[in-house]
């Protein structure tokens, strides 16, 4: 199968137009989304809620219309969005908790062998690096298992095999998906530094350019 390329600059600027085009769903959709996900029980429907977003992007990358039905179309395929919701948040806490524990361990070495004075600052060092290793298991599970909604949106209508398939979607051609990722690391970072505006921003325009990047690997496959 051929392996498509992504152009990073056009499909970022391509992709800031699309989203600016539908503004108002994607960026106060995105808004809605994280008022519901923040009551604290909300992370529970994160899989249908995130869905609605991705079924969004993915219409306007492709010209289709979109509507606020469209927003919350992921209750209507509940069970397999919710699940893949579940397995993403369940593989990333599992990752943060076995980094968490020798991490920890690591950092009640030094109060049991030095003195106090030179034990804080190891301890702060140790568990700033915990922190810091704690991003890797959400990157991993963003960066193999985010197309899964979109290929649950194509039609597949088994959870597992969304995420079998997105899984192999993105290995398959990783050294593309790395780039673009790399990429949108660069704009949430930028995101940051504008603080929440930015994040609200940048949030659904990374969206936008992942449905992108999947429509290209479906073209290529098909």
């Amino acid at each position: 199968m051929q392996k498509p390329a992504f152009p990073l600059g056009e499909m970022v600027s391509a992709a800031w137009r699309v989203f600016t085009d539908h503004f108002m769903l994607l960026f106060f959709g995105h808004l809605l989304i994280n008022l519901i996900l923040s009551t604290g029980p909300g992370f529970l429907i994160a899989g249908p809620l995130w869905y609605g977003l991705c079924a969004v992007a993915l219409l306007a990358v492709r010209g289709l219309p979109a509507t606020i039905d469209d927003l919350f179309s992921g209750f209507r395929r509940f069970l397999p969005t919710l699940v893949v919701g579940l397995l993403m948040t369940a593989f990333i806490i599992g990752g943060c908790l076995l980094l968490a524990v020798p991490t920890l361990l690591l950092a009640l070495l030094p109060a049991l062998t030095v003195s106090a004075d030179q034990s804080a600052p190891l301890i702060v060092m140790i568990l700033s690096v915990g922190l810091t290793l704690s991003l890797v298991p959400i990157c991993v599970v963003l960066f193999f298992y985010t197309p899964a909604f979109f290929i649950l949106f194509d039609g597949e209508p088994d959870a597992l095999r969304a995420m079998t398939a997105s899984r192999r979607m993105v290995w398959n051609n990783a050294g593309q998906w790395l780039g673009l990722w790399v990429v949108l690391s660069l704009l949430h970072v930028a995101g940051l530094l504008l603080c929440c505006v930015g994040m609200c921003l940048v949030t659904p325009w990374m969206i936008v350019v992942l449905a992108m990047a999947y429509e290209r690997e479906k073209q290529a496959a098909a």
